[in-house]
């Protein structure tokens, strides 16, 4: 399975969102690094309309997600 299948598994059929979206504060700019992910039209309304009922960037919001859900998976 491809990363970007990975990621989009996580975020549209892993993630509860009734969790709480934890902040990745480890996260920075300057050592951050991108992933490019190739989404469905679909994909990209749905993701934006999560960032926007969540008050964040699409970016900010998948990072947060996949951030939630390993931390939650390592506790």
């Amino acid at each position: 399975m491809t990363i970007t299948k990975v990621m989009l598994w996580i975020l549209f059929e892993q993630f509860d969102y009734s969790t709480e979206i934890r902040n990745d504060y480890t996260f920075t700019t300057a050592k951050g690094h991108k992933i490019v992910a190739k989404v469905t039209d679909e994909e990209l309304e749905k993701l934006q309309d999560l960032a926007q009922k969540h008050l964040m960037s699409v970016s900010r919001l998948v990072r947060n997600i996949l951030y939630t859900y390993f931390f939650k998976k390592s506790e």
